[in-house]
């Protein structure tokens, strides 16, 4: 899945790559404590994109 991959290389920029397994199956909040990996499975990459969007610029969103 390209989006995943895209996804992750964008992680791995503002956390430590091996906290990455762990921040995808965490339930997150934002994400109507849905883990990242369960909405990206289910074509909802959008919504983890815009969370990781937030990690990159906080002051964005």
């Amino acid at each position: 899945m390209a989006e995943l991959s895209s996804l992750v290389e964008r992680l791995a920029r503002v956390i430590r790559p091996t906290y990455i397994p762990v921040w995808l199956n965490k339930p997150v909040s934002v994400l109507d404590d849905d883990k990242p990996i369960e909405r990206i499975a289910a074509g909802d990459y959008r919504a983890v994109a815009r969370l990781i969007s937030s990690l990159e610029d906080p002051g964005a969103v």
